[in-house]
């Protein structure tokens, strides 16, 4: 029996830690293609440039609340963040779809789009399992 509480253990240990690498890739990816797009940006919208500038730099600084674990709020925020980012890009989008325009998306759009999403449903699960090991971590206290 104690071999398979182990086991289970053990198990549990590696799907965090890859739910973890995995949310840590997702949100530097999407920030470095955010920062990619820049140069691009300030060519046309000095404005534009530095919203994707600042929203590059958080993404990628939000490697630092998930490999070290901190509270759940920071989770929550990573979540609403990202959340934001993709709302805005949608909202943008959304007009011209309405107008019959039609929504361009390049390669990077979609990519960046897929890595906050996937961010957000990682950090989801990583809040739940964190919610989980505290409650049984109660319950074994008792």
């Amino acid at each position: 029996m104690i071999k398979i509480i182990e086991m289970a253990s053990f198990l549990k240990n590696k799907l965090k830690i890859a739910l973890i690498t995995s949310a840590m890739a997702s949100t530097a990816i999407a920030g470095i293609l955010h920062i990619l797009m820049v140069p691009r940006s300030m060519e046309n919208e000095v404005m534009e440039g530095i919203f994707f500038l600042i929203s590059g730099i958080l993404q990628i600084f939000w490697i630092l609340p998930i490999l070290k674990d901190w509270n759940k709020i920071w989770y929550y925020i990573g979540i609403v963040g990202s959340g934001v980012l993709f709302a805005l890009w949608l909202t943008e989008r959304i007009p011209r779809l309405a107008s019959g325009g039609g929504i361009r998306l390049s390669g990077n759009t979609i990519a960046i789009e897929v890595f906050q999403i996937s961010f957000i449903v990682l950090c989801i699960v990583l809040v739940q399992m964190k919610s989980k090991d505290k409650k049984i971590q109660k319950i074994t206290r008792i």
